[in-house]
C-alpha cells in the first residue's frame, strides 16, 4: 500500500500544532536558517582567503546529515561521503524508528487514521531491509569489493609492470636483432678481408714465381748467349752492340771494361774469353783501346798442356772490307804467370793495352762501326809454339 493514501492534501502550516511540530523537527535536526546580515552586501574577498576557506571547510569535522535521527558518526566532507555511501541501510533503520516515534495524538484525523496502516508499511519495510541487509550483506560485500578493486589495482600493476618489462624486452630483441644484424656485417668483412689476405698471399707467390721465371729467362738467354758465342773451332767473334753507350760509360769509369763470353780454343782444348778496355788501360787510360785474352778454367784443362804455348790473334774486323782490319799477334812467354794453368775462375789479360790509339779510331770510325755495334775477333793458332 502506497504511503501518500488516505493522507490529506490539505495546507497543514496553518494548524498550530502541525507547526509546533515542524519547528521542534527542524530544532532536533539543527536545519534553521541564519542569514548573516553581514554577507547580504557584495564583498571583494581576495582568492587567498576564499582557498583558505575551502581548505578549512574541506578539513574541518562535520556531523552525519542523520544526525537528527541517531547517527553519531562525524569527519570530514570527503569521509562523510564515504559513510553515507556504505551505511544506506542504517540511516534507514535510523529513519523508520524516528518515524514510529511520531504521536499521533498530535496528528491530523486523516493522517492519524492512516498511522496504523504506515506502521504496518514500515515494519514490512524494516523486514524487507533487514532481510535485504541479512541476504545480501552489504558493508561484507562492499569489503569484498573493496578488496576486490586492490586485488584489481594490484593486477593491473602487475599487469604495467609486465608491460614495461616487456616493452623492455622489446627494446632489448630489437638491440639484439641490431648487434645480429652487425656482427653478420663483421664477419662478412672479416670473410673478405680473409679473401682478401689470402688473394694477396697467392699474388706474392704468384709474383715470386713471375720474378723466378724472369730470372731463368735471364739465365737461359745468357747461357744462348754464350752458346752462341761459344767455338770449338779456335776462331770467336765478338759483337759489341751499344757502343757509343759503352764508350761513355768506360769515360765515366762506371764500367772501365767489358768481357766477352767465353769459347775454346778447339774441341776438348783450353778455354779463354776476351777483355776490352773501350778508353784504355793503365797508362794507355784515354789514349789507346785496349785489348786482352784471359785463360779460363776450363772442363778440359787436366788433358791440355800447360804453360799455354798457343798463337792467338787479335784483331778489330773492319766492317767494310776487313782486308783492312787492326790485326795484332800475342807474343807469349812460357814464364808468363798469365799462361798458366788457371788456379782460379780466370787468369791475369794478356795482349795488348795500345791495340788502337783513340785518334785513330776516331779518324777511321765508320769502318769499325756501324749501326752502333763493333766487332773483335780472336783467332788460336793449334799448332804449338
Amino acid at each position: 500500500m502506497s504511503m501518500e493514501e488516505g493522507v490529506s492534501t490539505k495546507d497543514t502550516t496553518t494548524d498550530p500544532d502541525v507547526a509546533h511540530k515542524a519547528d521542534e523537527y527542524r530544532a532536533r535536526i539543527g536545519c534553521q536558517t541564519h542569514v548573516d546580515p553581514g554577507m547580504s552586501e557584495q564583498q571583494n574577498v581576495p582568492r587567498e582567503k576564499i582557498d583558505g576557506y575551502e581548505n578549512k571547510g574541506l578539513k574541518r569535522k562535520t556531523c552525519c546529515l542523520f544526525q537528527a535521527v541517531g547517527c553519531k558518526y562525524k569527519g570530514t566532507r570527503e569521509k562523510i561521503r564515504k559513510h553515507e555511501e556504505e551505511s544506506v541501510g542504517q540511516h534507514i533503520g535510523l529513519l523508520l524508528n524516528e518515524i514510529t516515534k511520531l504521536n499521533p495524538d498530535r496528528l491530523p484525523p486523516a493522517a492519524a487514521n492512516t498511522l496504523p496502516r504506515l506502521e504496518a508499511e514500515v515494519q514490512e519495510l524494516r523486514s524487507r531491509v533487514a532481510a535485504f541487509s541479512n541476504s545480501h550483506r552489504l558493508n561484507e560485500l562492499c569489503d569484498k569489493l573493496q578488496g576486490f578493486c586492490r586485488t584489481a589495482e594490484a593486477h593491473i600493476a602487475g599487469v604495467e609492470a609486465k608491460s614495461a618489462s616487456f616493452e623492455h624486452t622489446l627494446d632489448a630483441a630489437k638491440e639484439m636483432k641490431k648487434c645480429s644484424e652487425i656482427v653478420a656485417v663483421l664477419n662478412s668483412w672479416i670473410q673478405l678481408g680473409n679473401q682478401l689476405i689470402l688473394m694477396e698471399n697467392q699474388l706474392v707467390d704468384v709474383e715470386h714465381q713471375l720474378q723466378q721465371a724472369g730470372q731463368n729467362i735471364q739465365d737461359c738467354t745468357a747461357r744462348l748467349e754464350v752458346m752462341e758465342q761459344l767455338t770449338h773451332s779456335g776462331v770467336f767473334i765478338w759483337r759489341i752492340a751499344q757502343l757509343e753507350k759503352r764508350l761513355q760509360e768506360a769515360v765515366d769509369g762506371t764500367t772501365p771494361y767489358l768481357d766477352s763470353g767465353g769459347f775454346y780454343s778447339c774441341k776438348y782444348g783450353y778455354k779463354m774469353c776476351l777483355r776490352i778496355y773501350l778508353n784504355g788501360h793503365e797508362r794507355a787510360q784515354g789514349i789507346h783501346i785496349s785489348l786482352y785474352f784471359i785463360l779460363l778454367q776450363g772442363h778440359y784443362d787436366t788433358l791440355n798442356q800447360w804453360p799455354f804455348r798457343k798463337k792467338v790473334k787479335l784483331s778489330l774486323l773492319n766492317v767494310r772490307d776487313q782486308r783492312y782490319s787492326i790485326v795484332k799477334c800475342c807474343v807469349l812467354s812460357h814464364l808468363d804467370l798469365a799462361l798458366q794453368r788457371p788456379a782460379a775462375s780466370m787468369n791475369a789479360p794478356c795482349g795488348f793495352s795500345t791495340f788502337v790509339s783513340l785518334p785513330e779510331l776516331k779518324l777511321r770510325f765508320s769502318e769499325f762501326v756501324d749501326n752502333d755495334e763493333m766487332f773483335v775477333s780472336a783467332e788460336v793458332d793449334s799448332s804449338s809454339l
